[in-house]
């Protein structure tokens, strides 16, 4: 006798020999009335041998005869493995059935993650072949001690089979709620004859190994976006007339050896701040239900999009348009829209958020994410499930310029300085090689008396340095390569007005502009800030004199009014007569707004009032007069030098001064 190897499905024969069937025949008989002895034929002798033999048979498809390979587990769940159990032998057997968690040596499956999980094992007794089975062996089964034909047995209970009978035997292995994707995990179902026992002893089980595989939805994550005609957007210039952004979320249930479908998936989508939904979501796949209500703790839009079933190598594409806050991105410099996929394990809906409870995948584009709990082995780069989003960084370039002035200069070697502050009140760095700073000052009017001279800029240090000219002609200059202006970091500017005069430019203006542009030259940049540009006006201002004259006939009675006009340089025409007066009225205005005149000195020269011949016409009166302020009122001088003057030591801008005096007309 020998018996199988523990690992086979079917076991070897094994047989031992029963009680001798020993058999005669007898006779009786009578001659006439008298009873004859009995007659007893020869003994023949029945040798009866028991033969035992089963089988354990794994009828999972994709298996084998020792084993059920790569069944769907998912974690948490159980793993239903069926086995047939035969009684191919000719007598009474006892089978003590076993699960374990064990990996059988012998049987080749595959490495183990996990053991399987142990349980009762659920029976159905059949005829071999798998009929039912005739009342004549349920007796027999009955009265062999096996009272039900179907039900459940403990692990490491027992069933009883008689000859030309099987059990289907049946069991559930749970797999750890711990496990992942593509994680193998390994168990036994063995059954042991009694009848082998007691004949070898040794070997009298047969083992099937049953294996399942982890498998999840795999989701590959891209998240990309367009935006001002870019379709890889990767920088939005916030001053752009468009600032909207088009995203795209493409969730792929990515193809592997331990991927499945997705049901009742949920795609969130967290709006970075600053950004707000702007139309309707669009999903490529039907049946999609859409919410965009909702909102975090942070007041951020939350975009939730359930999808209720996504195949193995499909993918479902989201997108969606966003308005901008240019006030609140401009200062975040940076954001990336992240989008996380929500799945439960027993393909209800999963509820987003931060207790776990609601969901048993949550995947996002946020490789940093603390709550990632992908379910499968890798999602680095280069792998099936790999995920990626896409960072946008927002320009806002701006820089200001403070406002223009009006200054007033004297005629003649008058100076005056214009400084403006130029401030990069933007988001990103001006200035430099990359993004050259140019300014351009106007000069309308290039001929004296009014001159721009010296444009310079101001270090940090308080040093003031020459622009570099680029052409000076024309009012173009830039900062050189070496200055850049960090976000709200200022530049000073600054040019000079000089004026080189005449008495006929008192009262002239002249407006000059100051522009900051991209310098002459430099490569094109379509995201150069506008700025606006700023004027200042220089105004020639100094001192006026108005003569004006009064008749005061007989030189008796009041002086009424004087006449004469401003800027004239004429006196008013009367007719006079020896013996009478001329009164003169000088008036002496300091036009400048804000500067004072020192030592003002108003003057009239005696000599003018001869004639060709040096006949005096007119003889001075010995009564000028100086208005308040005034000093030193009164003849000066000898000869064609002489004069009649009055002295202001000070003559306050606005301010106007007086000399009044009278002349008789000579006989």
């Amino acid at each position: 006798m020998s018996l199988n190897t523990a690992n086979a499905a079917t076991a070897t024969a094994v047989s031992a020999p029963a009680a001798a069937i020993n058999n005669k025949a007898s006779a009786s008989y009578s001659i006439g009335t008298v009873a004859q002895p009995v007659v007893e034929s020869n003994t023949v002798t029945v040798n009866v041998t028991e033969t035992a033999n089963f089988s354990l048979i794994a009828t999972l498809a994709g298996g084998n005869a020792d084993a059920n390979i790569n069944q769907v587990a998912t974690p948490g769940s159980t793993n239903t493995f069926t086995h047939t159990l035969s009684n191919t032998g000719n007598v009474r057997d006892t089978y003590t059935i076993r699960t374990t968690g064990d990996n059988d040596p012998d049987i080749i499956t595959t490495n183990k993650d996990y053991p399987l999980g142990v349980a009762s094992i659920n029976f159905v007794i059949k005829q071999t072949g798998g009929t039912v089975l005739t009342d004549a062996q349920k007796t027999a089964l009955s009265d062999f001690g096996q009272a039900t034909t179907t039900g459940t047995v403990v692990n490491g209970g027992s069933i009883k089979l008689i000859p030309g009978t099987i059990a289907e035997l049946s069991y559930a292995a749970l797999t750890p709620s711990t496990q992942t994707g593509n994680q193998k995990g390994v168990g036994t179902l063995t059954a042991t004859s009694a009848f082998f026992t007691t004949v070898n002893s040794t070997k009298p089980t047969l083992v099937n190994e049953n294996q399942s595989i982890v498998k999840l939805p795999v989701f590959k994550i891209e998240k990309t976006a367009t935006c001002q005609s870019s379709t890889n957007c990767s920088s939005l210039d916030l001053n752009a007339a468009n600032t909207d952004i088009t995203y795209s979320i493409k969730v792929t249930n990515a193809t592997t050896d331990y991927s499945i479908a997705a049901d009742n998936f949920i795609i969130r989508d967290v709006l970075p701040a600053g950004m707000t939904l702007s139309g309707n979501v669009t999903v490529s796949t039907t049946g999609a239900t859409i919410t965009s209500t909702g909102k975090d703790s942070s007041n951020r839009q939350i975009i939730d999009i359930t999808v209720p079933s996504l195949a193995v190598g499909s993918n479902t594409i989201i997108s969606f348009k966003v308005s901008v806050n240019k006030t609140t991105l401009s200062a975040a410099g940076s954001a990336t829209n992240h989008a996380t996929v929500y799945d439960r394990f027993s393909n209800t809906v999963p509820v987003p958020g931060t207790d776990t409870s609601g969901y048993d995948i949550v995947d996002s584009t946020d490789t940093i994410a603390t709550n990632n709990v992908t379910r499968v082995p890798d999602e680095g780069t280069g792998t099936a499930g790999a995920d990626t989003a896409t960072t946008i960084t927002f320009t806002d370039r701006k820089l200001t310029i403070t406002a223009g002035t009006t200054k007033e200069i004297s005629i003649l070697g008058g100076e005056v300085k214009y400084t403006h502050t130029l401030t990069n009140t933007g988001n990103a760095s001006e200035g430099g090689v990359n993004r050259p700073i140019g300014i351009t000052i106007i000069d309308p009017d290039t001929a004296k008396p009014l001159e721009v001279k010296n444009p310079k800029y101001k270090l940090p240090n308080g040093n003031e340095i020459a622009l570099e000219v680029i052409d000076a002609a024309t009012g173009k200059y830039k900062l050189p390569v070496g200055v850049t202006l960090a976000p709200n970091a200022t530049v000073e500017i600054s040019y000079t007005v000089v004026s080189d005069g005449t008495n006929a430019d008192l009262g002239k203006s002249e407006t000059n502009s100051l522009q900051v542009v991209l310098p002459q030259g430099a490569t094109a940049d379509s995201t150069f800030p506008t700025v606006s540009a700023v004027s200042n006006t220089t105004t020639i201002k100094g001192l006026t004199l108005l003569k004006q004259l009064a008749l005061q006939v007989g030189c008796t009675g009041a002086i009424t009014a004087y006449e004469g006009t401003l800027g004239s340089n004429s006196t008013a025409t009367f007719k006079s007569n020896p013996g009478d007066c001329v009164y003169y009225k000088i008036t002496a205005t300091n036009t400048f707004t804000t500067l004072s005149l020192n030592n003002v000195v108003v003057s009239d020269s005696t000599s003018q009032w001869k004639d060709a011949n040096g006949r005096v016409q007119a003889v001075y009166q010995n009564n000028a007069v100086g208005s308040d302020g005034s000093s030193n009122t009164g003849l000066t001088g000898t000869g064609d030098a002489q004069k009649v003057s009055t002295t202001f030591a000070t003559l306050a801008s606005g301010a106007s001064g007086t000399l009044i005096f009278s002349t008789k007309v000579s006989s």
